[in-house]
């Protein structure tokens, strides 16, 4: 629908742009509306506060004075526009359905209708949520294991740098370094693809035996790291136990244990530091018996 076309020269291509787009008057008021936007307002069950006549603004404004932190960032960006101090603005924001999550890029522009005409405000929605949902992935995949699905060195260096940023005092902070016992040999007698398998399975079994909020990772080749961050000291003491007394099925039945070092944070740790630890105290622990856990703190 449309208010004063012959004001707007350009308005057929804007009607036939797939972009969710209105036009506004300088006060909010939706001059014209094109068919996308039309149809998304119908599924979404839009009133006619949302159809040519209707003021954009005041929606914005009812919308950011109940809470919503987006409608509020919409018309700090129309204030700026309308001010002259910017030319445009541009958000990329979620908008979820009962069933799935889309994200979207809101542009705002301001141009002039027709020579000597009123400026008008340009706005587009544009479904961006291949290219988010593309970039998520990548990003997933770039801090993943591809084997054992775990997060991967790259992904644990950065995460335990930053929880060793934070107040270290405030919560203890248990990092243990495991080694699956006498993997080579698995490797040598029953082949690197059953190999690959344990390792597999060693993954497996941690998820099993960790908390949603620990780190697992695959440090590198047969090696694993849990980063523990508790409340108490009892929370991690008991993640470390569950690992400590581990014993895993793999393949045809191939006995699987891992031998541990753990080492937990002080303040003044760095990564390097806490990792280096939680390492030595791994090898005392080889060197003595495998498949317990040494803690050096």
């Amino acid at each position: 629908m449309v208010a004063e076309r012959r004001q707007i020269p350009w308005l057929g291509l804007f009607e036939r742009s797939p972009d969710i787009s209105a036009v506004l008057a300088v006060d909010g008021t939706l001059l014209a509306v094109n068919e996308a936007w039309s149809r998304f307002g119908a599924e979404m069950g839009a009133d006619a506060s949302c159809g040519v006549g209707g003021n954009y603004l005041t929606t914005c404004r009812r919308s950011a004075d109940g809470g919503d932190a987006v409608a509020a960032e919409v018309l700090a960006g129309f204030e700026r526009v309308l001010a002259g101090t910017s030319t445009d603005f541009v958000l990329h924001y979620p908008f979820a359905t009962a069933d799935e999550e889309f994200w979207y890029r809101l542009d705002i522009r301001g141009v002039t209708a027709a020579a000597g005409g009123e400026p008008v405000l340009l706005v587009r929605h544009l479904d961006v949520t291949d290219f988010v949902r593309t970039h998520q992935d990548l990003r997933t995949a770039a801090g993943t294991d591809p084997l054992t699905g775990l997060a991967n060195r790259r992904s644990f260096d950065q995460s335990i740098a930053a929880l060793l940023a934070g107040d270290v005092g405030a919560r203890p902070i248990l990092l243990l370094l495991g080694d699956l016992d006498h993997f080579k040999q698995i490797n040598d007698r029953h082949g690197h693809l059953t190999g690959d398998a344990c390792l597999v399975r060693v993954a497996q079994w941690l998820r099993e035996n960790t908390r949603t909020d620990d780190l697992v990772s695959r440090w590198g080749g047969d090696e694993f790291a849990v980063v523990v961050s508790s409340s108490s000291a009892t929370g991690v003491a008991a993640v470390a136990a569950r690992l400590r007394r581990g014993r895993v099925d793999g393949p045809d039945g191939i006995p699987l244990t891992v031998t541990w070092g753990a080492a937990i944070a002080t303040a003044g740790d760095t990564a390097s530091s806490l990792i280096d630890r939680a390492d030595t105290a791994l090898r005392a622990t080889k060197a003595a018996r495998p498949a317990t856990v040494a803690l050096r703190s």
